[in-house]
């Protein structure tokens, strides 16, 4: 399944789930197995009321997904769902929908090979996209991501966007921009197994 089917697929299931949510990160850290793929953040959202908190195991919840490895934990006030996206992967929305706030993350198989996606990778299948303040995120040896700002109309048309491939997976990590510290913290505790 190409690019473009995969962010379409993302903008219906954020308008029927009443929205997804965003990120802007700098390094995803080290990706080998067992250890913590940790979020630095060169510069957040400008405007941003929401700060980053400290996730541990006595205010957040985990989530692990057993067939692809990788866990991560997020605040207890949300709730984490998975679902199939209507093709050949699935869907994690978490999210709080009385509070507005949360973010989706698709996963999809990723069968054009190579572990490192760039904006200008993006871009070339996708040429609709506005894609701004992209920054390289680092999978530590399992190569490169990024992160980047859009218009993405199931987000307020102000989104941020965190897109990634490992382990032959495409992951495409999606919040409102105003949630980045939320997405700093959640990804700041990713690990895969």
């Amino acid at each position: 399944m190409n690019m473009k089917k995969f962010i379409i697929i993302v903008l219906i299931i954020g308008v029927i789930a009443g929205g997804g949510y965003v990120l802007s990160n700098k390094k995803i850290g080290s990706s080998a197995p067992g250890t913590n793929a940790a979020s630095v953040w060169e510069k957040g959202v400008e405007g941003s009321p929401v700060s980053a908190e400290t996730l541990t195991a006595g205010n957040s919840k985990s989530f692990k997904d057993t067939a692809r490895g990788f866990s991560f934990l997020y605040p207890k006030r949300l709730d984490a769902t998975t679902f199939p996206d209507g093709n050949s992967g699935d869907i994690v929305l978490v999210q709080s929908p009385e509070k507005g706030e949360g973010f989706q993350i698709l996963i999809t198989p990723y069968g054009e090979g190579g572990s490192n996606l760039t904006a200008e990778m993006i871009q070339a299948e996708i040429p609709d996209l506005k894609i701004s303040d992209a920054q390289e995120l680092l999978l530590g040896e399992s190569g490169k991501g990024v992160a980047f700002i859009s218009d993405n109309d199931s987000f307020a048309g102000n989104s941020r966007e965190v897109w990634f491939v490992y382990g032959g997976n495409l992951y495409q990590i999606s919040t409102y921009a105003r949630l980045d510290p939320l997405l700093q913290s959640v990804l700041g505790t990713w690990k895969f197994e």
